[in-house]
């Protein structure tokens, strides 16, 4: 039961993992190896600022939108503006 407690607030705290002891070599591989994927695929500057206007996250190497899980920013950005261009759609149809 703490350790669930433990792995909560240190997710509170800003912490991506929580590992307890003893830790095995291949899990901390493992932890390493998805921090190295994840810096590699992380979003520059330009994609930051298009995944802010479009309400994008990024988290565990793959970008986030409305719950759906993409593996690159274009399928995310794409079906972002499909979503808005059928909100702005509707809302039209019932103005009419």
């Amino acid at each position: 039961m703490r350790q669930a407690e433990d792995k909560r607030l240190a997710s509170v705290a800003g912490f991506d993992h929580h590992l307890t002891k003893p830790v095995t070599l291949e899990l901390l591989r493992s932890v390493v190896r998805g921090i190295v994927r994840d810096v590699a695929n992380s979003p520059g500057a330009a994609d930051r600022q298009l995944m802010t206007e479009l309400a994008i996250d990024f988290k565990d190497g793959v970008y986030l939108f409305e719950g759906f899980w993409y593996e690159n920013l274009v399928d995310a950005a794409n079906y972002a503006r499909l979503r808005q261009r059928s909100d702005v759609t509707r809302i039209l149809s019932f103005e009419h």
